[in-house]
Order: structure tokens, then C-alpha cells, then sequence
């Protein structure tokens, strides 16, 4: 009589067992989304513990198309899932069920959050200290810089403007009233503007938004037909800030913002009004806490008005 051969597959001292405990379970679900469900963790989740289940073993235990991951399984795949299923029946199933130990990176959720300086010291300090509340084992990593050439799976971009890119989604959380302001003693001094044009005859401190600056933003919205060349501009709104309370100049403002009861709020010139979007790729590897961020701040979209 032939012997069964013995099944037998390369499993590392290092790897984590867990990931064969849930490799199990999918094996044993109709689909990634049913699997993860019952494991208590986000389809994104339990497809990138897969790959580094194929990472440690070195080897491929799903089929794959150029595109997606199949529920398939590669002849190496079938082995693995004998010996887990052998695996289960020795340990006690209620032992293996109980065990809460979660993986590394799902304690630690990494959420990288792209805006500009403006927006980082208006807006997003309250809703960003909020989402942390409700979500603590959330790691924010907040980066201020121009507008990045594309974003990855785990980032957000939150801005007036977007740059284009395959998969990405956007979506409204904000909208912004600027209006112009400026020192008392720089309005005595040069007085008070009354109108757009009036601009002309004042230096003008310009934050730049994204290609154009603030005051070229402006009269696009106001269908203003001439474009006001700025003075000083910057990406850097607390240096323009700066310059404004050295009375150097009139500066505009989200109403938002914690500098505008250092100034004076020039009345004769009507206010922007500007939309701010959170941005983000709707991708099938993207990690859950990025639509769950955005779906936290469309939820908190507020309409902001000078009132």
C-alpha cells in the first residue's frame, strides 16, 4: 500500500500566526468582503495581510488577475489551507476563537493628511483633534506643502484646487468667507479702500492659493476685469500676517481665522467665497480609515459665513 504523501510547506518561525488564522478563514467564506466581516477588520485590511502572508512564506496563495486578487487558490494555497484546517482541528476552536490579539498594523492606522498653511491653523486643528477622539488609535501625520504632484492609498488632500489624477475622489467639507483686512495704522495712514480698484493705490499681501494668488482669485470671482498685481506674496500666510500687524499691508482673511481680531475688517470690499474639498483615491487597496476620515468631515461640512 502507497503511503499518503506528507503535505508539507516552508513556514517561517517569524511569521505571524494570526495571518494564517485568518488566511483559514477566508478559505472557508464565500468572499473577501463575508471574511473580513467575521474577522472584525476592512476588506483593504484583510487583502494587504494576505500579501504579506504571500511576503513571508514566498510564495503565492491566491490566483491573481492583473488587477484583482482571486478567492482561488494556487496549489501552494491548497496545501496551506490543509494544514490550517489541521491546525484548527488540534487546538481547541473556543481557545482560537478568544484570541483578541490584533495585528501590528492594525493598532497603529496611519492616516497622512496633505493641506496648505492656511488651512492648517483655521480649520483643521478642531476637526482633526475630534476625529482623534473618536478614533484614537489613529495616527495623523498632518504635511503642509504645495500641491503635490499625485497623492497614494492612505493619504487625503484637503485644498481649494486639485490636481488630476486617475481614481481620485473628491468630495465638498467646507466653505470659507474671506474678506480684506488690515492694521488701524496702516488704514490712517493710506486709508480705507472702498472698492477693488481701490487696491491699486495700496500694497497688497498675497497668499497664494495654488497657480494664482489671492487677490487674481478674487477678481476672477468677482468678475473684475483687471488683475491686481500683488506687492508680496507667499505660501507662508503667518509671515504675511506678520507683515500686516508691521502695517505693510492689506491681507485677506478666512473668516476662520485666529488672526482676524488683530485687524481691521475692510467693509468696502466684498468677500470671497471659497470651497474647500477633501480629496482621496477610491481604490480597492485603500485603507478604510481614509473614507472614514472623509466621510467624518462631510458629515461636520459647515457653512461658514462671517456672522
Amino acid at each position: 500500500m502507497k503511503k499518503a504523501r506528507k503535505i508539507t510547506i516552508p513556514i517561517p518561525g517569524t511569521l505571524d500566526w494570526e495571518l494564517l488564522r485568518r488566511f483559514n478563514i477566508i478559505t472557508h467564506s464565500k468572499s473577501f468582503g463575508e471574511a473580513a466581516e467575521k474577522i472584525g477588520t476592512s476588506q483593504p485590511a484583510l487583502l494587504k495581510q494576505m500579501d504579506d502572508l504571500e511576503e513571508f512564506l514566498g510564495k503565492k496563495v491566491f490566483t491573481t488577475t492583473a488587477k484583482y486578487r482571486s478567492m482561488e487558490l494556487t496549489p501552494d494555497g491548497k496545501v496551506l489551507k490543509a494544514l490550517t484546517n489541521q491546525a484548527s482541528e488540534i487546538f481547541n476552536k473556543q481557545i482560537i476563537k478568544n484570541i483578541k490579539k490584533p495585528l501590528e498594523y492594525e493598532k497603529k492606522k496611519n492616516l497622512k493628511i496633505i493641506t496648505t498653511a492656511g488651512l492648517s491653523i483655521t480649520v483643521l486643528p478642531d476637526l482633526i483633534s475630534e476625529f482623534i477622539t473618536l478614533y484614537p488609535d489613529v495616527k495623523v501625520n498632518l504635511l503642509v506643502r504645495q500641491e503635490p504632484q499625485k497623492i497614494n492609498a492612505g493619504e487625503v488632500i484637503i485644498r481649494g484646487n486639485f490636481i488630476s489624477q486617475p481614481h481620485l475622489k473628491m468630495a465638498k467639507i467646507l466653505n470659507l468667507t474671506v474678506s480684506f483686512y488690515a492694521s488701524d495704522n496702516y488704514l490712517k495712514k493710506y486709508g480705507i479702500p472702498n472698492s477693488y480698484e481701490d487696491l491699486v493705490n495700496h500694497k497688497v499681501l498675497a497668499y497664494k492659493y495654488h497657480d494664482v494668488t489671492s487677490t487674481d482669485q478674487y477678481a476672477l470671482t468677482q468678475d473684475t476685469r483687471f488683475y491686481l498685481e500683488p506687492n508680496i506674496q507667499s505660501d507662508f500666510i503667518s509671515f504675511l500676517v506678520e507683515m500686516a500687524l508691521r502695517d505693510h499691508g492689506i491681507l485677506e482673511l478666512p473668516n476662520v481665522s485666529p488672526y482676524i481680531n488683530l485687524f481691521k475688517k475692510i467693509e468696502g470690499l466684498n468677500p470671497q467665497e471659497m470651497e474647500i474639498s477633501i480629496g482621496y483615491l477610491d481604490l480597492v487597496e485603500q485603507d478604510l480609515i481614509v473614507y472614514e476620515f472623509a466621510e467624518f468631515l462631510k458629515k461636520n461640512n459647515k457653512e461658514v459665513d462671517n456672522e
